[in-house]
């Protein structure tokens, strides 16, 4: 459909390109460098959790590449299903006097119902696609989160002085802390990434 796909280039397609990538990629950098200053803090309370960051590192960049294919996939069929329902929109308005005229309303109904079935569906599929990725991130979160506090408990009460685990603890319930608040940062980082990707579908048609 012509009409269709020159509406998505002109209004879908456009504002990605101006206004979602620009802003996503912003957003990215700013989470990017949170990640790496809550990092740094958590090394320096433990070098043990160094362990911790480098396995969660490689578990969130597996989950990212087998998130990222599928979402660009996604994005792609969404962006295809899309030009039709502009396409039957802008064909009955246009032609609203003829439709009538010639009795085709029950026609021009059954295609609009097609067309918004067809794009719903590949939305829903990709709208169930974040939510596994959300749930995964959830479960990494909350797993990160409790090891960092048995590490810091076991460091914590394995202090030789009463000094030495009182100097600890302020380190380490800040590292705890930040370590609750970044889980989520980081499953929106994976998120933000993944859609910033799939957004250059747009500067591909454009």
């Amino acid at each position: 459909a012509p009409a269709g796909r020159i509406m998505a280039r002109f209004s879908k397609d456009i504002e990605m390109i101006d206004l979602v990538i620009p802003e996503s990629l912003n957003f990215c950098l700013n989470m990017i460098f949170t990640v790496l200053g809550v990092f740094a803090l958590v090394c320096y309370a433990s070098l043990w959790l160094i362990i911790l960051i480098v396995v969660v590192l490689i578990v969130y960049i597996s989950i990212f590449r087998y998130y990222s294919a599928t979402n660009r996939a996604q994005k792609r069929i969404d962006s295809v299903n899309r030009s039709p329902l502009a396409s039957i929109i802008t064909q009955t308005l246009s032609g609203l006097t003829t439709i009538r005229a010639y009795n085709c309303i029950k026609l021009f109904d059954v295609s609009h119902t097609v067309a918004v079935n067809t794009a719903s569906r590949s939305n829903n599929s990709w709208r169930s696609t974040m939510r596994w990725l959300l749930i995964r991130i959830d479960i990494l979160s909350c797993l990160m989160v409790i090891v960092v506090a048995v590490v810091a408990c076991a460091l914590v009460y394995g202090g030789d002085t009463v000094e030495d685990r009182v100097d600890l603890l302020s380190v380490l319930s800040l590292a705890v802390t930040y370590t609750i608040s970044i889980a989520g940062v980081m499953g929106y980082l994976v998120i933000v990434l993944a859609d910033m990707e799939s957004s250059m579908n747009s500067v591909e048609r454009c």
